[in-house]
């Protein structure tokens, strides 16, 4: 039986794209994740709910938030775009479960459940709570969440989220403190207008560490290399077996240990870097220019015509310039030059 590297290839991934700002936060995938990111940028189909997958399954049995400035638009919006991600990569009632109590065959989170309409739950064990930030009855006040996920910060004033969801991102150390996702937030939003928009979450920036996440996503790179080879190593090893060649079946396997030990080696080290890593990304709608296209661009732009301070806004992520920045609002009499006698000693 002989089949070429780009057979086996296509029989053991699936081609899937996403664009540059996308892959550098799946391989960042720190502790904490702020986004500041373009409308139609995918960052609620393509990052947030990968990514809670990904942190539901690193963090087992835990409860996990969802939240957003009303519960009617975690309900409403956020949630939407979430189960479009799920429905389309996954199958409901087996590898997730929402809106009502999952199988029995799912394990339970620690922390019990009573009222699963305000849930995503997971088989294992891990459960999505709904939070809105509005009122204390829908909010995450006297909940347990290990780690958190907000969408339109823009819309969330600092004393809410200081008030209603700080308070419950406790979590147990004890049984989740080894995941570099523990006690972390997921946050995403346009661009504040800075008007009457909430912009204090844009404090988070100042907390990256930019050479850390540069080194964290090459090695992160360099990590997912090896276990895709490991895997094609794999296939071409079960491919030998069957034509009886076991020489060259041994020398895959040798080659799959290898790969698998670089990433058990790395991935500790990955973990280790992440955990208290904050990861601010900044990106305009162009960002996504290939799923969108020019025509949406281009209807963007004429529908903000009479207002092209929106589209610098929401499409280019442009921050407008605050009075308290500009000239006049600065200038003071540190900045007037009389002469330069010192009268004091004349």
């Amino acid at each position: 039986l002989i089949m070429k590297t780009s057979d086996i290839i296509e029989q053991e991934f699936i081609l899937k794209y996403n664009s540059l700002i996308q892959i550098n936060a799946l391989l960042a995938d720190p502790q904490n994740l702020i986004g500041e990111l373009g409308r139609g940028s995918g960052k609620s189909t393509e990052i947030m709910a990968p990514r809670m997958m990904r942190v539901s399954y690193g963090l087992p049995r835990a409860t996990l938030s969802l939240a957003g400035s009303t519960y009617t638009f975690v309900i409403g919006t956020i949630l939407k775009t979430i189960l479009t991600y799920f429905n389309k990569h996954y199958k409901r009632g087996t590898h997730f479960e929402y809106g009502k109590e999952p199988p029995r065959w799912f394990k339970r989170p620690y922390i019990e459940v009573t009222d699963w309409r305000r849930t995503i739950s997971f088989p294992w064990g891990t459960v999505v709570q709904f939070v809105g930030l509005d009122r204390p009855n829908t909010s995450g006040i006297g909940s347990n969440f290990a780690h958190s996920f907000i969408d339109e910060l823009l819309r969330i004033s600092e004393t809410n989220y200081a008030e209603r969801l700080m308070p419950a991102q406790r979590g147990d150390r004890q049984i989740f403190g080894q995941s570099p996702y523990f006690g972390g937030v997921t946050g995403f939003s346009s661009t504040p207008n800075f008007e009457n928009d909430h912009d204090w979450w844009l404090k988070w920036e100042q907390n990256m560490d930019k050479g850390l996440v540069e080194e964290i996503r090459y090695v992160a790179f360099r990590v997912s290399q090896r276990l895709a080879q490991a895997e094609i190593y794999k296939k071409k090893a079960d491919f030998a077996r069957q034509g009886n060649e076991l020489a060259k079946a041994l020398r895959y396997d040798r080659e799959i240990d290898k790969a698998m030990r670089f990433a058990a080696k790395w991935g500790k080290q990955l973990a280790e870097k992440r955990k208290g890593t904050t990861y601010y990304m900044k990106g305009t709608s162009f960002t996504n220019l290939v799923i969108l296209g020019l025509d949406y661009m281009r209807n963007q732009y004429e529908g903000s015509r009479g207002n092209i301070d929106k589209f610098k806004l929401t499409i280019l992520g442009i921050r407008p310039r605050q009075v308290k920045n500009l000239f006049f609002a600065k200038f003071g009499k540190k900045n007037i030059f009389e002469d330069s006698y010192v009268y004091d000693h004349i």
